[in-house]
């Protein structure tokens, strides 16, 4: 069965927060959960293997309680120096390589891996990638990395725009600029991308984050990034679940700032493919009033990113058999995934993603849901087939 949502509590720009150590209670990631955060950040270089296990352990149970699928980001260190990132892993304790290797085969959806050429990066990419589900982000760190940004996107499945390590490399009144071209480019991709640094940092000092806090956050929500992630600092302060509402009220409120219909859906490239094209227009069919929301089966989470990119005004339930997609999927903007049971029939999977929605009140008998899918449904290539399905009027 799929999970019950709480639409009242969606999280439309995604919440990213760091998980360290001493590892946390489930009860207190519960409460992360409910907060809005929806994708923990883990470095592998810290602590025992015993407590990365242990904090995978509280976000898995936790996860399950919540009846949410969340995802797990590894996420590097920034370095040239190879030796210094692993420079916390004693030698009984084995490599960064094992830890990763391990992390990944107990579910890590996510990894941010910077963009810079050594042996050991080079190495944990070419492990990432025998995971084909897993998304590796390329970590933006330094000036060379947004020149070379069109060329790291057909490599990656998305960026991490680490700001601060920006911020030594470049002149920092340019920071903003680069930011909002580095977002412009991943939404053009079709590709999630996680806009860090320093995000409502103050709340270290004070219980409410300055007025430059607030505008830093809002800014990022404006120019479409998909994910925001929460400092260090705000995470381990004195209420790491009261920042990560503040942050999650701060985000829906800048959302609404948002354009009602995004400018890329008049810029669709010639060259797209057919999924592409039909994520598209399932955006496009969402203008008629009576369409109360987007309903996507995804196999490997490509259709809902594309979705995704567009930000629509309805909600969008992407419904898969994979946790580790559904997991990905949570750093997609808007996107609230859905797992069923392997093998479930398209319609199955759509009659799941209805009882959601009629539970919550997004939708009533004879209120209309767009349905993107592949046609034969498990045979075709592309995603190919949108429809209008109308609820429980030919039931």
């Amino acid at each position: 069965m799929g999970r019950r949502m709480e639409w009242t509590k969606i999280v439309k720009t995604k919440i990213v927060m760091k998980l360290g150590l001493p590892v946390p209670a489930e009860q207190a990631v519960r409460e992360y959960i409910r907060a809005g955060a929806t994708v923990f950040s883990v470095d592998p270089n810290m602590g025992t293997s015993q407590d990365l296990d242990d904090l995978y352990t509280a976000v898995q149970q936790a996860s399950a309680a919540e009846k949410a699928a969340v995802g797990i980001l590894l996420d590097l260190p920034v370095t040239n120096d190879p030796l210094r990132i692993e420079r916390n892993i004693s030698s009984t304790e084995g490599t960064l390589l094992t830890r990763i290797d391990r992390a990944l085969a107990v579910g890590a959806a996510i990894i941010a891996i910077p963009v810079i050429t050594n042996a050991v990066y080079q190495a944990i990419w070419d492990l990432a990638r025998q995971h084909p589900d897993v998304l590796i982000l390329g970590k933006i760190a330094s000036a060379a990395n947004i020149t070379d940004c069109p060329d790291i996107l057909k490599t990656y499945d998305g960026l991490l725009i680490d700001r601060d390590h920006l911020a030594r490399e470049i002149p920092v009144e340019d920071v903003p600029e680069v930011e909002q071209s580095l977002i412009q480019q991943c939404l053009a991709a079709g590709k999630p991308v996680i806009t860090a640094g320093q995000m409502l940092s103050s709340l270290m000092m004070s219980s409410r984050p300055s007025r430059g806090d607030v505008t830093d956050v809002a800014y990022a929500v404006v120019s479409g990034t998909d994910a925001v992630y929460l400092s260090e600092a705000a995470s381990r302060g004195g209420d790491p679940a009261g920042a990560v509402a503040m942050l999650n009220r701060i985000n829906n409120k800048a959302a609404t700032m948002l354009p009602s219909e995004s400018p890329l859906l008049t810029q669709q490239p010639a060259n797209d493919s057919i999924t592409e094209t039909t994520a598209t227009q399932a955006v496009v069919m969402t203008r008629q009033a009576q369409v109360k929301a987007i309903v996507t089966i995804t196999s490997a989470g490509f259709t809902a990113r594309q979705i995704a990119r567009y930000k629509p005004q309805v909600p969008v339930i992407a419904v898969t058999a994979e946790p580790i997609v559904a997991a990905g999927l949570q750093l997609s903007w808007g996107i609230d995934p859905l797992v069923v049971a392997n093998g479930s029939s398209r319609e199955a999977m759509i009659q799941e993603a209805e009882n959601v929605l009629a539970q919550t009140g997004v939708i009533q008998i004879g209120d209309a849901i767009v349905v993107v899918a592949g046609y034969p449904f498990g045979q075709a290539k592309d995603v190919n087939n949108v429809t209008i399905h109308e609820y429980g009027v030919y039931e």
